[in-house]
């Protein structure tokens, strides 16, 4: 928001109709009890009529792909431990990004109505996984961060899957790290990014309703908390204006609200109620930049970044510190357009410091392979070539609280 002032309010609207964003499609089911997300499609009636006689599904072609050894191994570690576990192995395009696979394997599930640990193998990307009323399912979490720590970008889908399951199998104690996410080893990438950085062309398409993209739902299953973004509400979002969405959630911003002032003053542990209000504060920043109809589309990229912090937060205090890598992931630092980021990649700067920063699959390959990813652009340039709060933080990648430095950033200047 360069140069321009951020509206101010003095009201509550704007952070209730920011959290109506996020919490429009918050969902609570009794503890022990079952998510039922629709009629199952097709594919998963299909998949959990196989699993319904074992409980490896290997999708048309995928075998070859994959490996028969490699998928058979992994179906006898999973028989020898103390839950069932389902292993759905299927073709990139079943499962394209977080988003499908998160939806897909709840269908599985509600197809097939058993408990267990289900885990989803795209041939060639990223193995995903959910637990469905399982009693182990904090031990699980524990070593699913350990498997994914020390699972390098690129690894191979099988060997992936072969390797979380030898973590369940020999459990061992979870890095301190809160990260939740893939780990990159230090690689060769030499690539400039970051503040005053400069030599990277890259042209990323922008669409100013991507922070809408945050709208999320949380769910609980058991014991746990779960948020995740149905495609559908992104297809949806990606199609409409701003306003129209805004008018569209409005009718549920009473309800948000009671839910925020509930969690504001719930008797809570000083670290809780640090989080609570950090994350309202964050809801808060990201309102008054939505509400400003003057917001550039970067800046709103950067609000859709502040609701993920603020959902992070209220994660946190929901699940008290015990599900850190089942949370909301960060958003892609390249381009948060791109939604979440499925790994981390190392770039070194212009500085020379190397920083590691989430990404997707495909913007962390490009960089792999020197190759520019399709950074976020601010106007005819990549974001982080302007001068901006989004800029010199990389979206929060650099290290620096976001959320105090946008609210630094609007007292000193009086604007982003």
């Amino acid at each position: 928001m360069t140069n321009r002032q951020l509206v101010a309010r003095g009201r509550v609207a704007p952070v209730i109709a920011i959290a109506a964003l996020l919490l429009v499609l918050v969902t609570f089911v009794p503890a022990g009890g079952t998510v039922r997300p629709g009629a199952p499609s097709s594919e998963a009636a299909g998949i959990a009529a196989v699993l319904q006689k074992k409980r490896l599904y290997v999708g048309p072609g995928v075998a070859d792909a994959l490996g028969k050894k490699p998928l058979d191994r992994a179906a006898d570690k999973a028989r020898g431990l103390d839950y069932p576990v389902y292993i759905i192995a299927v073709k990139d395009d079943d499962a394209d990004n977080s988003v499908d696979s998160t939806d897909l394997l709840d269908s599985i599930h509600s197809a097939l109505g058993r408990k267990g640990l289900y885990i989803l193998v795209p041939a060639g990307g990223l193995v995903n996984f959910d637990v469905y009323d399982v009693k182990q399912f904090e031990q699980i979490y524990e070593q699913a961060k350990n498997w994914r720590a020390q699972t390098p970008s690129g690894t191979p889908a099988a060997t992936s899957l072969n390797t979380f399951l030898n973590f369940l199998a020999h459990p061992k104690k979870a890095p301190s790290d809160d990260a939740g996410q893939v780990v990159v080893p230090p690689s060769s990438i030499d690539t400039d990014a970051g503040i005053g950085v400069g030599g990277i062309i890259g042209y990323g398409s922008l669409a100013l309703i991507a922070v809408i993209a945050a709208v999320a739902a949380l769910i609980v299953r058991g014991r746990r908390r779960k948020y995740r973004m149905p495609r559908r509400i992104l297809t949806a979002v990606r199609n409409s204006q701003r306003s129209d969405l805004r008018k569209e959630l409005s009718d549920d911003t009473l309800g948000i609200s009671a839910r925020l002032q509930q969690l504001h003053v719930t008797s809570l542990t000083a670290n809780a109620a640090d989080r609570v209000r950090h994350g309202l504060d964050a809801y808060d920043l990201a309102g008054r930049i939505v509400d400003d109809d003057n917001s550039g589309a970067v800046d709103l990229a950067g609000a859709m970044v502040l609701l993920r912090v603020a959902e992070r937060d209220l994660f946190a205090v929901d699940s008290g510190g015990k599900s850190a890598g089942r949370g909301p992931r960060a958003f892609s630092s390249v381009n948060p357009l791109h939604g979440e980021a499925t790994t981390t990649a190392k770039i070194t700067t212009s500085g020379g410091a190397t920083i590691e920063v989430p990404a997707t699959k495909d913007e962390a390959a490009d960089l792999k392979a020197g190759r520019t990813p399709a950074w976020l652009n601010d106007g005819d340039a990549p974001y982080f070539t302007r001068q901006s709060v989004w800029a010199s933080t990389l979206f929060g990648a650099t290290g620096a609280d976001l959320v105090d430095t946008v609210t630094k950033e609007i007292a000193t200047r009086g604007s982003l």
